[in-house]
């Protein structure tokens, strides 16, 4: 019953604290800037990939389903590429994420807990882990593992664990290939909200509202996945986690913003 209770949370959350946790110490970073090769993540370039999704239901019907493959580009705007589509992060400059560990804490008027915990690569890197709580229940756990790059990271991979009761209940893998890095020189107008306006944009209230309300879709679309696996059930659920993704990145940036660990 209490995991139906977030199912019906969107509009209703009102998120009554955010809290910021200081920086602890991070994980070793995953690629020696000595080794980047060519091709530099710069604020304006334009980034393409082919990426491969595949979701695994850990002791289904299905054991692993190919979800689909695309070609998607994103251009580097506010330190990172993400594509509109897909919601897929793509790339990160340098000095533009999380050193270590940082912690949100927030509880609505439902009267649940809710805790996401970030973890980043020394130096401010991209993102390598993300673990959403609810009452101390793990929901959801994404982790990225990144290429270095003359200017910052690039995707390899993705991998996002949805769990139900303690227990790892459906697990999708996005992975990247054939990246290309092309400098444009300048970031698109507008890209960077001046400081006071980004100042006056820093209530992340709705951003929660948002998120919690796609991890809801989510968790649904993937229980009804693996008990009913069938390309219509797919189908839905990589609506749901293009949703659930595009509401995380919008959480992330506000969140991380409002910490000043981003610009």
């Amino acid at each position: 019953m209490k995991r139906l209770n977030l199912y019906f949370v969107m509009g209703i959350a009102v998120l009554a604290a955010a809290a910021c946790a200081r920086d602890r110490s991070g994980p070793a970073a995953a690629t020696d800037p000595a080794a980047r090769v060519a091709g530099a993540v710069t604020e304006g370039a334009l980034v393409r990939a082919t990426v491969r999704d595949v979701v695994a239901v850990p002791g289904g019907a299905v054991a692993e389903a190919e979800a689909g493959v695309a070609t998607v580009e994103a251009v580097v705007s506010g330190g990172r590429a993400t594509d509109p589509a897909s919601g897929a992060f793509l790339a990160a400059t340098e000095g533009n994420g999380v050193d270590g560990e940082r912690e949100f804490h927030f509880t609505g008027d439902d009267g649940h807990a809710r805790r996401l915990t970030l973890r980043g690569l020394p130096g401010h890197g991209p993102i390598a882990s993300a673990r959403y709580e609810e009452d101390g229940e793990v929901v959801a756990e994404v982790t990225w593992r990144w290429e270095g790059r003359a200017g910052g990271w690039v995707l390899r991979d993705r991998t996002l664990t949805l769990h139900r009761h303690g227990r790892a209940m459906l697990r999708q893998v996005r992975q990247a290939d054939a990246i290309d890095v092309k400098e444009f020189g300048a970031a698109p107008d507008g890209a960077l909200a001046p400081p006071v306006q980004r100042a006056q944009a820093i209530a992340c209230g709705q951003e929660w509202v948002v998120y919690i309300g796609a991890s809801a879709t989510l968790i649904l679309a993937g229980e009804i996945y693996t008990i009913a696996p069938s390309p219509a059930t797919l189908t839905a659920l990589g609506g749901a986690i293009t949703g659930w993704e595009g509401a995380f990145n919008n959480l992330l940036n506000c969140e991380l913003r409002a910490c000043g660990a981003i610009g």
